[in-house]
């Protein structure tokens, strides 16, 4: 039996001026918030040390500043309300800016967030929870950048007024640096479940928690979430979380929209974070946890994603029998290499994904290494295969296991840090 030769080659590009200019969560500081948010400290949890407030000038009353409350979500990252910087007319709250809508701006491009202008940022003052003014603080952090979520989509300029949206905030260094007996809270995520009648958590800074006895809700991908209604004092409620305890750890599941009522006088809305969850990886670098994947140390040719089927390699006299899709629930396992035969292969094609976490995967049987040849190569590919090269493009496996095993922890270290690692696997005759 002739055995097969593995040829790697990895590329790895660094680039430390992006991570820097990016400021998004680093993979080491993701990993290390999704193993710690939502945790209990050594504050009881009514005197909510994760719990921040944002003042803002307010255009209409500049004797009379504008508080948001504002939710450590990460070591440096705050979760708030857009009121800190806009009017209920989608005017920006500086004097200057006062009839610059919104709507003029270019947007980003999907899914529809505009960038705080610095001008404006540097004008929002961060207070703890339990030091307002006048009390007098030694907190020096500021906000360095932020982002307003949504804000061009047309159904939340329509209601603007009423719920305004999401705001993150960046900070210049970690809270912890200061405050090191504070903590950040988990965001929810499509796996995060709600019942009817559960039990959940309101917030308002200098208040301690709110049960909310009653939930209603559209599905999990909508962008607000209904609840009991309760009335909001004047001027309050902007920015205020609401919470679930899930697997043990608190975590955000809405923000409040202030006074949009679903039906008037019977229900309350708040924005749906799981909405969000793609805006807030992509701008910040908060993700959600990956699946889970369990290595097998002594077969080191075998792994097993959580997202994918069972697929044995057969023997060359064996009848087969291999799906072709992934689905969910089930276990991949790979043969070690001694055991594949030389005299039949397999080709993987890639096809659109459905979503980020299933792909479609077709495996075919070749008869010949003459008919896998031909289809493999074309003209480029004839004038390595004539200088003596012979390798083929056999990565595309590879690649879809990266990505189901590892997807968030893989994007970060592309577009967060700014170091690109590829890892091409290929099969030499």
């Amino acid at each position: 039996m002739k055995f097969q030769s593995i040829v790697i080659s990895c590329v790895v590009f660094f680039f430390p001026i992006a991570a820097v200019e990016n400021g998004s969560l680093t993979i080491e500081e993701s990993k290390e918030r999704l193993e710690n948010c939502g945790r209990s400290s050594s504050y009881p949890i009514d005197s909510q040390p994760w719990l921040w407030v944002i003042r803002s000038r307010n255009p209409e009353d500049p004797n009379r500043p504008l508080y948001s409350a504002a939710t450590l979500v990460s070591p440096r990252h705050l979760l708030t309300s857009s009121r800190a910087v806009f009017t209920p007319l989608l005017d920006w709250i500086e004097e200057e800016k006062i009839g610059h809508n919104v709507k003029e701006w270019e947007c980003i491009e999907e899914p529809k967030n505009v960038k705080v202008p610095d001008d404006i940022l540097q004008h929002l003052t961060i207070y703890k929870n339990d030091c307002l003014p006048p009390c007098k603080s030694n907190f020096k952090i500021k906000p360095v950048k932020a982002y307003v979520l949504g804000i061009c989509d047309k159904g939340i300029q329509e209601r603007f007024s009423a719920s305004f949206t999401p705001m993150i905030v960046e900070l210049d260094h970690p809270i912890m640096a200061q405050y090191i007996n504070t903590s950040y809270r988990c965001l929810s995520d499509e796996k995060t479940t709600l019942e009817r009648g559960g039990q959940l958590f309101l917030y308002q800074f200098g208040d301690v928690m709110e049960p909310i006895k009653e939930l209603n809700f559209y599905s999990n991908n909508e962008r607000f979430l209904v609840t009991d209604y309760f009335n909001y004092p004047p001027n309050d409620g902007y920015g205020n979380p609401l919470m679930k305890l899930v697997d043990h750890q608190w975590t955000i599941i809405g923000i409040a929209t202030h006074n949009l009522d679903l039906i008037q006088g019977s229900r309350n809305m708040f924005h749906n974070l799981q909405w969000y969850q793609k805006d807030l990886y992509d701008l910040v670098g908060i993700c959600v946890a990956p699946p889970e994947v369990t290595w097998n140390p002594e077969i080191p040719t075998s792994f097993q994603p959580s997202t994918v089927p069972t697929v044995t390699q057969p023997s060359p006299n064996a009848t087969q029998s291999v799906p072709d899709r992934f689905e969910a629930s089930t276990t991949l396992q790979l043969s070690p290499i001694s055991t594949i035969s030389n005299e039949i292969e397999y080709e993987i094609e890639e096809t659109e994904p459905h979503d980020y976490l299933h792909d479609e995967t077709v495996f075919r049987e070749i008869e010949s290494r003459e008919d896998l040849r031909s289809e493999f190569y074309d003209d480029e590919d004839e004038k390595d295969r004539g200088n003596g090269s012979g390798i083929r493009k056999l990565f595309i496996g590879f690649m879809v296991v990266h990505y189901e095993g590892l997807q968030c922890a893989g994007k970060l270290a592309l577009s967060l840090t700014g170091d690109i690692s590829f890892c091409v696997i290929a099969i030499k005759k």
